[in-house]
């Protein structure tokens, strides 16, 4: 932390990527543990919700004494977050700027606010790829999602300049001068017109060898719009994927059409950086910002299996986040990688609790899982899924080109060989799928 302090961003980075290269995992969690026993005293003393919370389950912060006793502690969903914002979840007697106020996505449930930490500059939304490039590099970085505007952050077109011009006074920020965040105006990317694509290009195309920040969503419709058109894709160095989930079908499509490789970044709005994928491709978690729970039944789920991810902020002192269910499903990594890291590692993140799709047998299919019906099938550009009972399944499919057939009989045998052979599959073609609220 002194060194983040003292000398910047970057050095921070790289003192953290010496720690978990050289420290042993055991005493990595050491240090983890040192960690959120802070956060847990500080905010049982400061804060009503998690003062109550401990009271009511008859316990204290001494009471915790092994990485068990946290079952003690109840769980905190997003619910109570949207039921005792601000008052009982906000350190007292502070005044923020408004720009500390964050607002979530709202993809899990309702949009919810929280108040960001003090080092909310620890994001590492860019660490893998500035190790990768050996530091700071002047790759022009790309951010590609869905258009938002809160009082921290915002994608319009039009407020770049201002962006940029302040930027450049931080010497170790110049880096992203060419930073620009689309697309700006686009509510559909599904049914984006030609020549809103075309838009986007031009825009890349003045950023040759960039580095891109991506919703998978939004650059697969580009991709898409590559494949059909024939277009020359614009020269991307590597892809980093954030927002949304990941699946095996975008990756493979990246792949095919920008030729680079893709990795991901695990967080939420409301918490520094959980874990970033490395050059394995094994997610690997960033143990000075989260202690990290993956419970399968209640319980510690083992490597190769998946359960929903509890997680606690180790640093956001302002509006702590205990045992948070941020509404993810995990699955836990081997714990050795090949990188040489010794941090807890997940082999994936198969998306939300809320989207599993339920068996008869009493098991479930997660969203990552259910990719597999769609990979490599021909002709499907965007696909949804959903479930209406135990065995009926609704999937509307946008085709990747007027003249190009879908297997729909190979997708309906994929579907029964998911769910079971009582699965029934309803299949239709559409021109767009709409987005959700």
């Amino acid at each position: 932390v002194r060194a983040h302090e003292r000398y910047g961003f970057n050095l921070y980075w790289r003192h953290a990527e010496k720690l978990v290269r050289t420290w042993s995992h055991e005493k990595i969690r050491e240090r983890q543990w040192s960690r959120l026993k802070a956060m847990l005293s500080f905010a049982w003393k400061n804060i009503p919700f998690h003062r109550d919370r401990f009271n009511e389950a008859g316990i204290t912060p001494s009471s915790i004494k092994t990485p068990e006793d946290l079952n003690r502690i109840p769980i905190m969903t997003k619910a109570d977050i949207r039921a005792n914002f601000p008052d009982r979840l906000v350190i007292p007697g502070r005044r923020f700027r408004e720009w500390r106020l964050g607002q979530t996505s709202g993809s899990t449930a309702e949009s919810m606010h929280f108040i960001r930490p003090d080092n909310a500059d620890r994001r590492g939304l860019f660490y893998s790829v500035f190790l990768r490039e050996g530091g700071i590099t002047n790759h022009p970085i790309v951010i590609l999602t869905t258009p938002h505007c809160t009082a921290g952050t915002c994608s319009l077109v039009e407020e770049q300049k201002l962006h940029i011009h302040k930027i450049r006074k931080i010497a170790f920020l110049r880096h992203l001068d060419n930073m620009i965040a689309l697309p700006s105006n686009q509510k559909n990317i599904l049914a984006a017109s030609d020549s809103y694509m075309n838009g986007l290009l031009n825009w890349l195309n003045q950023l040759p060898d960039s580095i891109m920040i991506v919703d998978p969503v939004y650059l697969a419709a580009l991709a898409r719009f590559l494949q059909r058109t024939g277009v020359t894709p614009p020269r991307v160095r590597h892809i980093v994927s954030t927002y949304e989930l990941l699946t095996d079908s975008s990756r493979e499509l990246f792949r095919n059409v920008f030729g680079c490789d893709t990795y991901t970044q695990y967080g939420g709005s409301e918490l520094l950086d959980v874990a970033n994928e490395c050059e394995a491709h094994t997610l690997h978690a960033m143990p000075d910002n989260a202690w990290v729970e993956v419970l399968r039944n209640g319980r510690p789920a083992t490597p190769g299996q998946t359960g929903k991810a509890v997680i606690t902020d180790l640093c956001n002192f302002n509006m702590p986040f205990i045992r948070y269910d941020i509404g993810d499903l995990l699955e836990v990594g081997k714990p050795d990688c090949p990188c040489g890291r010794h941090t807890d590692t997940y082999a994936a993140c198969h998306g939300r609790t809320r989207d599993v799709l339920l068996l008869r047998s009493g098991g479930y299919v997660t969203p990552l899982q259910a990719d597999g019906i769609f990979r490599g099938a021909r002709g499907v550009a965007f696909n949804q899924l959903v479930q209406e009972n135990l065995d009926v399944y609704r999937i509307s499919i946008v085709r990747s080109g007027n003249d190009i057939e879908v297997d729909t009989k190979e997708i309906a045998g994929r579907c029964r060989g998911m769910f079971g052979e009582r699965a029934r599959c309803n299949i239709r073609l559409v021109d767009t799928i709409k987005p959700e609220r």
